[in-house]
């Protein structure tokens, strides 16, 4: 086994506000083909982005005749290599393809609602939002601002005026969970999220399910909660408790904790294997041989459509529901190079895959969209 790197940078930790979805929610559930669009990787910074090229479009204009403005607005800030990156990427290409200025707001509990206003007030007539934490003020506000047009990123609510970006895990997390059960050589795995909340509930349900799936041996798989998806300290702590107490392998949900994570599988050497989320870290870049495969989420690609349509005109209040069967969720595996893997365990994990997607396999926690989709009142 060569030698473990260590991640290219130090990781800083902010603590931010969470608080639970609460379901309300407008009209029309779609679930939507991924895309063909890139999978790229690199972390966006800043708004608006820089525009290239020898000779630059006009501005996209309202029909009004002033330059459009898209609000990217989250609770949580940006270089989170996770979610929030990946959301804001597929924004930040759309706007870069279409001339459209983005201004970018990191907003504070207490404030999602002004923030919003604020973006509005000074021309913004799209609104992405990230994250359940804001699913009050998406509600409150969309209402007030009927001609203002809403996208919701990591949300199960929809309305007139707002489109959303759900994330239906447990088929996918499925795919994991038969990866954990096939590499585990001790019959015992865990899993770990930021809070105890509905998504990580979605993620827990089908790891398990998974897992017992080929491995019925596996009676008890423990539900770590950190309390927070930017402490990525705490969340080495509980997962070298999990490798200690005889784990060998974690998969988990994202955020800055999954880089607390790699430090600790990196510590605990061979034989101990993590599975990670949302972009893809099975690379060299970060710990080769320990990360065999990441639970890859293309919000990039969800949102690059959907603004892209929203500047054609075509905005569609509706659902966007990621999940294995449409493309937007994946298990990817790590080059032979980077992290081996038995091709038995290969060849198994990709025809459940494969069979999750036909309908072969029936996931049972995975909802029916119908009664996933909420409507805001």
């Amino acid at each position: 086994m060569k030698k473990l790197r260590k991640l290219l940078a130090m990781l800083t930790v902010a603590a931010m506000a969470a608080s639970m979805l609460s379901g309300c929610a407008g009209s029309g559930a779609k679930e939507t083909a991924a895309p063909a669009s890139e999978k790229a990787t690199e972390a966006a910074t800043q708004a608006p982005a820089e525009q290239t090229g020898e000779t630059e479009a006009p501005a996209a204009q309202t029909p009004d005749g002033e330059a459009k403005k898209i609000a990217f607005i989250t609770p949580q800030r940006l270089g989170d290599e996770g979610p929030v990156d990946l959301v804001y990427e597929g924004v930040k290409k759309a706007s870069e393809e279409w001339k459209i200025e983005v201004r970018v707001v990191e907003t504070q509990a207490g404030e999602y609602e002004e923030s919003m206003r604020a973006m509005i007030n000074e021309g913004c007539t799209l609104i992405v939002a990230v994250f359940p934490e804001l699913a009050d003020a998406v509600a409150t506000v969309s209402k007030e601002y009927p001609e203002i047009d809403f996208i919701h990123a990591v949300s199960s609510a929809i309305g007139d005026n707002v489109a959303a970006v759900g994330c239906m895990y447990q088929d996918s997390a499925f795919v994991m969970g038969a990866m954990a059960g096939l590499l585990t050589e001790v019959n015992k795995v865990a899993f770990i999220t930021g809070v105890d909340n509905a998504d990580g509930r979605a993620y827990y349900d089908g790891f398990v399910e998974g897992v017992q799936y080929v491995n019925p041996e596996i009676k008890d798989v423990p539900f770590n909660a950190i309390g927070d998806f930017e402490d990525a300290i705490t969340a080495k702590e509980i997962a070298l408790s999990n490798y200690n107490s005889g784990c060998d392998v974690i998969f988990s949900g994202g955020g800055k904790n999954i880089f607390g994570i790699m430090e600790a599988v990196n510590e605990m050497g061979d034989g101990y294997y993590y599975l990670s989320c949302t972009g893809n870290y099975t690379t060299s870049d970060y710990y080769p041989g320990r990360i065999p495969a990441c639970h890859y989420e293309d919000f990039p690609g969800a949102l690059y459509d959907m603004v892209t349509q929203w500047y054609h005109g075509e905005f569609k209040a509706e659902m966007v529901a990621m999940q294995l069967k449409n493309g937007y969720f994946s298990c990817v595996m790590a080059d032979e190079a980077d992290c081996h893997i038995d091709q038995e365990i290969r060849d198994q994990v990709q025809e459940i895959a494969e069979k999750v997607k036909s309908g072969e396999i029936v996931v049972k926690s995975m909802p029916a969209l119908e009664s996933y989709v909420e409507y805001i009142k």
